[in-house]
């Protein structure tokens, strides 16, 4: 993907403090007046913003998602990640800031470009594609919002009035406004997804934004609701899709490059000497599978004749994840700062949109439990493990959710919300899977200690 220098307005550097989240100054004598004056300066901008998928910020979200679940991870946490592993983060936690900047800047540089594209600064722009345009970026919107939302509001209740602050216009100053509501955050995040999935484009490299993303996007959010329905619909017609995206033969096959057919949206690095930091986090010396993780491996053959290093007797999605090099495994098999051929940031795969369809269609009101399981069986069947059967209800969903813990293990850090969602629903306790998850309050991080220095309309957190 080509490398984008030209940024309209970028904020002030990694120690950015929450006031100037909120305030854009031109750089490099770049106006809103000069920055987009037509379709290639338009998709510069665009490029631009697709770069924040490789950094390390967003990666260094992922994983603290991994360790704040910790039910699959035995770690050392890294430096930055302190009170991630024992979920007693604090205001002034590195990680936590940096995230919380980097999906600022992502919706401030892309509200500024929805800004200038709908205002007709782009002369020349065919109108199919300003609207594919303005897809990609407002489903960027989208993912910013909602990983901002599932970091620092309470996501999970739709009644709670402590969601994030949402930007939806260009900030060209001080903006001081309070949190919207969590349901005004969702219903933002899925506007911009339906846009996305009404005007995005098909046919394109697995590094762009296309309506098949959005609509996996979509099903995510809108099983993080609660709509069982909604996400059950949205989910099948992703798996279902005309556009090209299917699961791989074999899981291993699914890492072996960017463009893999199941990747509904990839950063990667390797063009013009870009590298992403994916898998940074995950060589051995910080992460290491949970006996319970293990152990769940272990049990997929029916033999329980795994080695002490992990190297046969296990589900193969396990020893892929851990296998490799010092600075490698599997599913990073590059080094992480390999600028030649980088690994890819998989923010989404079509193997986990069959697992929300799964796990939505067993919930749903009416649910085919046979369909869910048949999806379910999929990926076992690719995995190579033997099928499940049904049993009830709970025994289903516990499946799937064990499922989701293999497959997705050192990816995005999903198993983290799915044990806030299975214990919000009843399903399990989050604190006998984690004694240190001891109140609701630290199902969320703490708004950091410099955004609420930077806007004083700000409410923290519960509990911090």
């Amino acid at each position: 993907m080509k490398t984008i220098k030209i940024f309209l307005l970028l904020t002030l550097g990694v120690f950015i403090t929450a006031c100037e989240i909120e305030e854009i100054v031109p750089l490099n004598q770049l106006t809103e007046d000069n920055v987009v004056t037509d379709e290639p300066s338009a998709e510069d901008l665009l490029n631009g913003a697709y770069t924040y998928f490789r950094t390390l910020e967003l990666f260094s979200n992922f994983a603290g998602f991994t360790f704040l679940g910790a039910d699959t991870t035995e770690n050392t946490t890294p430096f930055g990640f302190e009170g991630y592993a024992t979920n007693n983060v604090q205001t002034d936690s590195f990680i936590a800031n940096e995230s919380y900047t980097l999906y600022y800047e992502i919706i401030n540089n892309v509200n500024f470009l929805i800004d200038l594209v709908e205002a007709g600064k782009a002369v020349g722009l065919s109108e199919t594609r300003k609207n594919e345009l303005l897809a990609e970026a407002k489903t960027m919107r989208a993912i910013a919002h909602f990983y901002l939302l599932r970091s620092f509001g309470q996501f999970y209740d739709l009644n709670s009035s402590l969601g994030i602050v949402l930007r939806t216009e260009p900030a060209r100053g001080q903006d001081l406004s309070p949190r919207n509501s969590v349901q005004e955050c969702y219903d933002a995040i899925i506007s911009d997804l339906q846009f996305g999935i009404e005007n995005g484009p098909s046919g394109v490299p697995h590094y762009i934004i296309s309506a098949i993303t959005a609509k996996a996007l979509l099903a995510k959010v809108y099983i993080s609701m609660g709509d069982f329905e909604n996400a059950a619909i949205a989910a099948s017609e992703v798996i279902n899709n005309n556009d090209g995206y299917a699961l791989e033969t074999t899981y291993a096959e699914a890492f072996n490059r960017w463009d893999a057919a199941e990747t509904l949206f990839a950063a990667y690095g390797g063009a013009d000497l870009e590298s992403t930091w994916a898998g940074f986090y995950y060589f051995p010396l910080f992460i290491s599978p949970s006996p319970s993780l293990s152990t769940l491996a272990d049990e997929q053959d029916n033999v329980i004749d795994g080695d002490a290093s992990f190297a046969t007797g296990y589900d193969q999605r396990l020893t892929l994840s851990i296998s490799g090099h010092f600075f490698s495994h599997g599913k990073y098999p590059r080094g992480f700062l390999n600028l030649q051929d980088a690994n890819a940031i998989y923010l989404m795969r079509l193997a986990e949109v069959y697992l929300i369809f799964a796990e939505a269609e067993t919930r749903r009101q009416g649910g085919d439990k046979s369909l869910a399981l048949s999806h379910l069986n999929q990926i076992r069947t690719r995995a190579g493990v033997p099928l499940k059967t049904y049993t009830d209800d709970a025994t289903l969903l516990k499946d799937i959710r064990n499922e989701k813990r293999l497959e997705l293990f050192n990816e995005t850090g999903e198993e983290w919300f799915d044990l806030i969602r299975y214990d919000r629903l009843g399903n399990l306790s989050a604190q006998a899977e984690k004694f240190s998850l001891t109140t609701v309050d630290k199902y969320i991080l703490p708004i950091p200690r410099n955004a609420i220095a930077g806007n004083n309309q700000l409410v923290q957190n519960p509990g911090y």
